[in-house]
């Protein structure tokens, strides 16, 4: 039952177990309060994290970092 309601809730039950679970929900109270319970147990899920923003001199910095390393290990440059 649990899997069948995941699926509903999250939309990816075929139309024809959807509707199963759909009419079931209409007259079974115990798999109205799961799914209820699985809604508030999931919700985070249907609202996922902002991305962050990279900083705005990460590639001055990257390139500074780069620049350091070549100069103390000596790595030569290849032409381009």
């Amino acid at each position: 039952m649990q899997t069948d309601l995941l699926g509903y809730l999250f939309g990816a039950l075929e139309d024809s177990e959807w509707n199963r679970v759909h009419c079931r929900l209409a007259t079974d109270s115990r798999m109205q309060k799961e799914l209820d319970t699985l809604r508030e147990e999931t919700a985070f899920l249907r609202y996922p994290a902002p991305l962050a923003e990279p900083p705005d001199d990460l590639v001055a910095k990257t390139m500074a970092m780069v620049a350091t390393a070549k100069e103390e290990e000596r790595i030569p440059v290849r032409p381009r």
